[in-house]
């Protein structure tokens, strides 16, 4: 059983990683074209929608794996999941334009990523 226990842990950190790379990609990308530092290209706007699709595909992931698992934190990532795709819809549908919505876009991701964070912190500790 502790073998079990120490590749569940090992799979939440790597995943928590890879969504922590993924949204400080997407999250610099969208900072710089937030504040006119670069204008998005096609190619830019990928990246970061792809960055973003990331982060949302491995917190649902990490969402599902917890709660299968009974652990705590699973409600703070349910929460950050169901964030996420609210956040990514106001980017994508919205054409996010205006730097109100851009804003928005932006609070509402980092406030996903927080709960991530909090819900991953809690299944770490008791894991």
């Amino acid at each position: 059983m502790a073998n079990n226990n120490s590749s569940s842990l090992a799979s939440l950190k790597f995943n928590v990683m890879i969504m922590r790379i993924a949204f400080l990609i997407a999250f610099l990308l969208g900072l710089g074209s937030l504040f006119n530092v670069f204008h998005f290209t096609a190619t830019t706007l990928d990246v970061h929608i792809a960055a973003g699709i990331i982060v949302a595909i491995v917190m649902w992931f990490l969402a599902i794996s917890l709660s299968r698992t009974k652990q705590r934190g699973s409600g703070a990532m349910w929460a950050a999941a169901i964030l996420i795709v609210l956040g990514g819809f106001i980017g994508l549908f919205f054409s996010v334009k205006s730097n109100a919505l851009g804003i928005a876009h932006m609070v509402i991701m980092i406030i996903a990523m927080g709960l991530a964070e909090m819900g991953s912190s809690l299944a770490k500790k008791t894991s």
